[in-house]
């Protein structure tokens, strides 16, 4: 298939910016790329993400700024949504109102076989798994509506009084009554914020310790239990998190969203300049924060099925975006056209609530509900193993492997310096099966892999490539491609 020159279209491969943008793109890593949205990078190759389905609507047309799941010791689980001014149950399609409450957005955690959520503003609620109900909590000048941030430490219940530098702990096992107070004040600045734990290697063995947070970024840990001695054993500064649902477990560790980007709490407490996990795209976070500092929706979830970090990043009030990361690999991605406002692991899949009061199970299907879900991957410059020299592409072989029902991707090619590109759109029509094999399509593959040649004409020290398209109800998996190209003189 021969290209069509085009002039003027290739606008991610012409940063703006001149010859300092240009030459930062002859700087990075071939194995990086400029864009990646819509694509989840695996080990050997990325693919387009899966989409998601509608679970349940709450009916209530409002934001859900809260998905809470409580799993019971009998395996049984249920999703709650804060949306408006309710709970409601929504685990199945079919939602139940289970409390009325004078604001939705709840820190929860599960303890004794029940959900526990506190707002600052109502009563803690209590869900069992089938009905919602008030819970009576008291403390010597304590106002009980205050408590913000609930979290479970050496069976007992931890909270966090907002505007406030008091921690407040139950009895053993209590799931009511008094409250004493743990006053961290003169340890931190600002107001206790959110409370977490994490496991830790002793002398003595594993331990599990607690951690505070403050407003303005002091970290407090401490072991041991309040019933004998509770004991500081390690604090730090860093940047302030984004939100009450910016710290997620992570093994033996705790991921912290902060305004400086995402960081392990192990590398904060160890090193003087801890390195955040997400640098790669930390120009990008941090334009985000700039940005999208005051809007609801800032969220780390780690899971665990897949080994991924998802980073949710509000853009409006009603839109989101995410920056996803394989952590076997280490490498990210972005996604977009998923909206979500609240993110809750439910039977092993992640769950989000919209603006629009709906439930949807992500990670699921081939479209987002029905709709197509496009994608752009834009590479690095490949130098083709002579930087510094001119080359003339005349032909490439972008290896694919796509579903049937995938529609087919278009190709642009471009050079770091060059105005113009050579645009293909692929016809899907001389694929190969895997292997090459005579007996037709691998037995139990679903993929079709296709690596035609198609012929070109572009110049240039550099060479990006970038494929863009719509997957329908199929996804597409990009391998490598391949070049045929001639050496010119050194530049």
């Amino acid at each position: 298939m021969k290209a069509k020159k085009t002039q003027g279209r290739f606008e991610l491969l012409a940063p703006i910016g001149g010859l300092n943008a240009r030459d930062s793109l002859r700087a990075m890593p071939e194995t990086d790329a400029q864009a990646l949205i819509n694509f989840y990078p695996r080990t050997s190759d990325i693919i387009t993400r899966r989409g998601y389905q509608q679970h349940c609507n709450s009916a209530s047309g409002a934001i859900i700024s809260t998905l809470a799941a409580l799993i019971e010791s009998d395996g049984t689980e249920t999703l709650l949504a804060g949306t408006g001014t309710d709970l409601y149950d929504v685990t199945t399609a079919v939602p139940a109102l289970a409390a009325s409450t004078t604001s939705d957005v709840f820190q929860w955690c599960e303890f004794g076989n029940e959900l526990f959520l506190v707002n600052g503003v109502d009563a803690c609620q209590k869900w069992d798994g089938s009905s919602a109900a008030s819970v009576t909590w008291t403390g010597s000048g304590l106002t009980a509506t205050d408590l913000i941030d609930v979290h479970p430490f050496k069976s007992r219940l931890w909270f966090a009084e907002k505007n406030s530098a008091s921690a407040w702990y139950g009895g053993l096992r209590a799931k009511s009554g008094a409250l004493t107070e743990f006053d961290l004040t003169g340890l931190m600045s600002g107001s206790l914020y959110l409370i977490a734990t994490v496991s830790r290697q002793t002398g003595a063995g594993d331990t599990s310790q607690i951690v505070f947070f403050s407003t303005s970024g002091d970290v407090l840990v401490y072991d041991g239990d309040p019933a004998s001695s509770l004991v500081l054993v390690g604090r730090a500064k860093t940047s302030r998190l984004l939100s009450r649902q910016s710290v997620a477990s992570f093994g033996q560790d705790l991921l912290l969203l902060t305004e400086s980007g995402v960081v392990a709490l192990s590398s904060l407490l160890n090193s003087p300049s801890p390195f955040p996990i997400t640098d790669k795209i930390n120009k990008a976070i941090l334009s985000d924060v700039a940005t999208y500092r005051s809007l609801y929706g800032w969220q780390v979830l780690f899971y665990p099925t897949e080994n991924q970090v998802l980073i949710n990043v509000p853009t409006t009030t009603s839109t989101s975006k995410q920056y996803v990361t394989n952590l076997t690999s280490g490498a990210f991605a972005e996604y977009s056209g998923v909206h979500a406002k609240a993110w809750c692991m439910f039977e092993g899949k992640p769950h989000f609530g919209t603006s629009g009061g709906i439930v949807h199970t992500f990670d699921s299907g081939t479209s987002d509900n029905g709709s197509t879900i496009p994608y752009i991957y834009v590479s690095a410059p490949t130098f083709l193993g002579a930087r510094g020299v001119k080359k003339r592409v005349s032909r490439i072989a972008p290896c694919i492997s796509v579903e049937s029902s995938t529609q087919a991707p278009v190709y642009e090619v471009g050079g770091v310096y060059s105005s113009e590109s050579d645009s293909i759109e692929d016809t899907l029509s001389s694929g190969i099966t895997p292997w090459g094999s005579s007996w037709g399509a691998a037995w139990s593959v679903p993929y079709q892999v296709y690596d035609s040649w198609h012929s070109i004409s572009t110049r240039d020290d550099g060479i990006v490539v970038k494929v863009s398209g719509d997957s329908t109800s199929g996804r597409l998996a990009i391998d490598g491609i391949k070049f045929l190209y001639d050496l010119g003189n050194y530049l």
